[in-house]
């Protein structure tokens, strides 16, 4: 997806097109392009989103508000790993959760993944199965698994009451729970591609108790890296 990002005070100084995740190779001179408008600061939400394209369309939401620009390019590398199915997991928890603020939509990226969403009503045998694996880690036995009646496990779920209707599908939480994966510091540890190495580091004795660590994947462009380490 891209983002069409100007600065909110002076809108006179033009937008400018970022792409979401950003790549690598790219860092540099999408900040670059932040930076000559005055905004693109580490921590600060000063990057006014003018237009998403081509974005899941319950991100509609961040549509003319000042955002971080480190934050949103960390939600566009959670959601880029998605299935179209766990997107319609985030995309149906986003709405029943009316989730309007970036670091609110980064928790939930990981905290959906063992609702159950349905989209179809055409085939409940396949919406029973998967929503045994659902509610089972994502997983089962071969032999558990083709043992299943899938029908009836669907309309025990259905006649449970408990769906939530969404624009994206209807939404069973099976107890999920929003946790602060993120707080506004450090970003959750996350792989979205191969790395030579990690490294953790820890908070300094003078930080609070409840601060994570921060983990470094290496190689990392060097601002981004920079910006990590100052976050």
């Amino acid at each position: 997806m891209q983002a069409i990002i100007c600065n909110e005070k002076f809108p006179e100084e033009g937008c400018v097109t970022i792409p979401l995740p950003i790549p690598d190779e790219e860092y540099d001179h999408c900040l670059e392009m932040l930076e000559r408008l005055g905004i693109g600061g580490v921590t600060a939400r000063d990057c006014y989103i003018d237009q998403l394209n081509d974005a899941p369309p319950c991100l509609d939401v961040l549509e003319q508000q000042t955002v971080n620009i480190d934050e949103l390019d960390f939600l566009a590398r959670s959601l880029d790993r998605y299935t179209d199915e766990e997107l319609a997991k985030f995309q149906c928890a986003a709405a029943a959760r009316d989730c309007r603020d970036l670091p609110t939509l980064i928790n939930l990226s990981f905290c959906c993944e063992n609702t159950t969403v349905i989209t179809d009503f055409s085939d409940l045998e396949q919406v029973g199965k998967n929503h045994f694996l659902d509610i089972n880690g994502g997983c089962a036995p071969t032999g558990v698994y083709d043992a299943l009646n899938g029908e009836g496990i669907a309309r025990e779920l259905i006649k449970s009451g408990e769906g939530k209707v969404t624009p994206y599908g209807v939404l069973y939480e099976n107890g999920m729970r929003l946790e602060p994966m993120y707080t506004g510091q450090s970003f959750p540890t996350y792989h979205d591609k191969a790395y030579l190495f990690e490294t953790e580091l820890a908070p300094s004795p003078a930080t609070p108790e409840d601060t994570a660590p921060t983990v470094l994947f290496l190689p990392t462009p060097e601002k981004r890296l920079e910006r990590l380490l100052e976050r």
